[in-house]
This record gives C-alpha cells, sequence and structure tokens, in this order.
C-alpha cells in the first residue's frame, strides 16, 4: 500500500497537514562565493553582467574590466541603517548582499510568517550557494514550521570548480545521495533529504555543464518522483528552450517548476506578459511561478522588459487562472538579500499571507482560487509516493 508523503527537513509530511505554502525562498544563502568585491560576480555571473550599476561602479565590459571605483569600494562591508538603506536598494550588488546567513535571523523571519498564518516554506537553495541542511532544520525545529529543502546546481557560476571533470552519472548519484539518504547525520532524523529539485541554473543559451546537471537532474526526478523547479536563464525564451529540453529527456512535465514567470516571459511594452511563451508551458502541465512578490524596485528593471508590481504579478496569475489553468499556479517571494526581510526594513517572507493575499480578495481573486495557489498547488507539486 502507498501514499503520497512531502519530504521535509524534519521529514515526510503528509501533504495536507502543509497548510499556506511559498515555493521559492532562500531562508539560508550565500551567493557572493566568499568575494570580497564584486569582480568575479561581476564577470562571471549572469546576473552580474546585466547588473544596472555596473557602469556608475567603474565597470567598462569589453575593456578588460578596470574594476569598481573607490568610492564604491567603502561600500562593500558598511553595515545597513536608515541613513543608506536607500542606497543598498540601488547599489545591493556591490555591497554584496546576496547573503543571509544568520539562523537567528532566520528564525525570526519564519516565526513572523507562521503568526500570518504561514504553514511551510519551500528553500530553493542548491549546491553552491551555501545550501546549509543543518541550519535548515534548526530553524524548522525552533518554528514549527515546515521547510522543503532544494537540491541540484545553480547556473554556471555556481558550479562546482570541477564541473568539466565530473560526469553525468556523478551529478546523478550525488543528486540522488541527497534525496535517498539526506546530507549529514546529526541526530535521531539522521540526514537532512531533499524534497525537491532545485532550484537548477539554466543560462540562455544553456551551456554545455549546465545541460550535464539538466541530464542528471531529469534522471534522479524519474527514479524519486520529485519535482523539478527550473530557474530559466534571463531571456524571454528562457522557460520555453528549458521546456523543449526537458520534453527530450522525458521529464514528467506536470512536475515541473518554471521559477520567475513573472519576469520571463515578458516582452517590451505595450506587449508585457506574453502569452505566446507562457501559455506552451502551462498546456504541456507545468507549474507557473510568480516568485518575486514584494520587488516594487526600478532599479533592478535591467531591461526595456518592465518589471512589475505586485498588483502587475496578480493581474498575470488572473490571465493565467482565465485560461484555466488555476491548478498550475504557486508564488513566493525569492528572498535573497538581507534588505528585504523585515527585521531590516524590507517586506519579508509574512508578505504574502499578510498584504497579497488580502490584495488578491481586494482584486476580485475567488477566494477557493487562493487557496488552491497557496494551500493544495504546493501539496500536489511537492508530494510523492511511497510505500
Amino acid at each position: 500500500m502507498t501514499k503520497s508523503h512531502v519530504m521535509t527537513v524534519l521529514g515526510p509530511v503528509a501533504p495536507d497537514e502543509l497548510g499556506l505554502t511559498i515555493c521559492h525562498e532562500h531562508l539560508l544563502v550565500d551567493m557572493t562565493q566568499s568575494q570580497t568585491s564584486a569582480a568575479d560576480l561581476l564577470m562571471r555571473s549572469e546576473t552580474g553582467s546585466k547588473s544596472t550599476r555596473a557602469d556608475a561602479a567603474g565597470w567598462q565590459f569589453g575593456e578588460g574590466a578596470p574594476g569598481t571605483t573607490a568610492s564604491f569600494l567603502g561600500r562593500w562591508q558598511g553595515e545597513l541603517r536608515l541613513d543608506n538603506y536607500y542606497d543598498f536598494v540601488r547599489n545591493w550588488f556591490f555591497r554584496g548582499e546576496f547573503r543571509l546567513t544568520s539562523i537567528e535571523d532566520c528564525i525570526y523571519e519564519v516565526e513572523r510568517f507562521k503568526r500570518a498564518g504561514g504553514g511551510c516554506i519551500v528553500d530553493a537553495t542548491p549546491v553552491g550557494l551555501s545550501r546549509d541542511p543543518a541550519g535548515l532544520r534548526e530553524v524548522s525545529r525552533a518554528t514549527g514550521v515546515h521547510i522543503v529543502m532544494g537540491g541540484g546546481y545553480y547556473e554556471k557560476a555556481w558550479h562546482p570548480p570541477d564541473i568539466d571533470d565530473l560526469s553525468e552519472d556523478e551529478l546523478y548519484r550525488r543528486i540522488k545521495r541527497d534525496i535517498v539518504d539526506g546530507v549529514g547525520d546529526e541526530g535521531i532524523d539522521g540526514g537532512v533529504k531533499s524534497g525537491h529539485i532545485g532550484e537548477v541554473g539554466m543560462s540562455y543559451p544553456r551551456t554545455d555543464n549546465e545541460d550535464k546537471v539538466l541530464r542528471a537532474v531529469v534522471r534522479a526526478h524519474t527514479e524519486t518522483g520529485l519535482a523539478i523547479s527550473i530557474h530559466p536563464g534571463k531571456h524571454t525564451m528562457g522557460p520555453i528552450d528549458a521546456l523543449n529540453r526537458l520534453q527530450e529527456l522525458d521529464a514528467d512535465i506536470g512536475k515541473v517548476i518554471f521559477c520567475h514567470c513573472d519576469n520571463r516571459p515578458v516582452l517590451p511594452y505595450p506587449q508585457g506578459f506574453a502569452e505566446e511563451l507562457w501559455r506552451p508551458l502551462a498546456e504541456a502541465g507545468a507549474y507557473l511561478q510568480f516568485d518575486t512578490f514584494g520587488w516594487e524596485d526600478s532599479t533592478r528593471q535591467a531591461s526595456t522588459t518592465d518589471a512589475p508590481n505586485d498588483a502587475g504579478r496578480i493581474n498575470m496569475i488572473m490571465e493565467v487562472v482565465e485560461a484555466g489553468f488555476e491548478e498550475q499556479v504557486l508564488i513566493s517571494h525569492d528572498i535573497v538579500m538581507k534588505h528585504w526581510l523585515s527585521k531590516y526594513g524590507g517586506w519579508g517572507i509574512e508578505h504574502i499571507p499578510r498584504s497579497i493575499v488580502p490584495l488578491m480578495k481586494r482584486k476580485d481573486m475567488p477566494e477557493e482560487v487562493v487557496r488552491k495557489i497557496l494551500i493544495s498547488n504546493p501539496a500536489n507539486a511537492l508530494a510523492v509516493e511511497a510505500s
């Protein structure tokens, strides 16, 4: 006899016990790779090369990158205060804000989420972004909130240094080990097991190593039934490119979550949220995840594609719902920087239950649809069968 469960950092949980679930956060993460300047990330990562502040900081791509200017250097290690808060917002990349490393801060944020009615958080931090299995378990024990840990690998800049030498078989073995055996053996619960695979990072176009990782991910997903969270390349065709490759690899598209649908399948004004870019994902059966709720800062817009506000994100979701795909919508915040935490003046991971759910209702989204997006859809996406 089999029954479905969701694997959390404290063990299997029945899907109907998760409660209100946000599906893409980074509770404990460090994307700076211990860098003390923006140099390495700017030159190697897709995010860095598209930083809107790179030119202002003195980086001239194609001319040998002379480096960060003197006035920017002093800001890297500065503490966040009220009088420099907006400077942090504008220059987040150069301030090294891609890190959340305090378990105490994490417990504080997760407690606020719980008090707002939250029940489960999917941590989308893969290997290479300083994933913290023991830390996630400590936070879950301290707060009583279910936490689902990710796995796999992110974009090329965060791959293991020996990625060229790692075979597809070895990557598959490591990914499946995290699912079956878990990471570490602390305490009576044993290793902390991955409850989904992701976020799996893609560039556009994909690199050879990213494709190698994806092949290993699909093998582990096929054998275990775990969902895959895909971070598409930063291009309007990124999601469809990833979908086509996943279909070639015979992945179960009904268990694939496409992240960042509020800023990938979007064309420059006046087209906006483009049906020809998102509908193929939905018709294939994938989940569409709108996961940057709270991002309403124009300084992060790095192209002619307009960044939406929260009302715009809800409008996108309503378009998907009205097209008949309400059971394939997920939402979250994708918080990855200190000044986005409520403790430091940001919206925090309580934002969706405290502010977005009421806004959805004010915008006449039916309550049964809201419940699907926040309760039953995540449970269905994360559930696997076990004997």
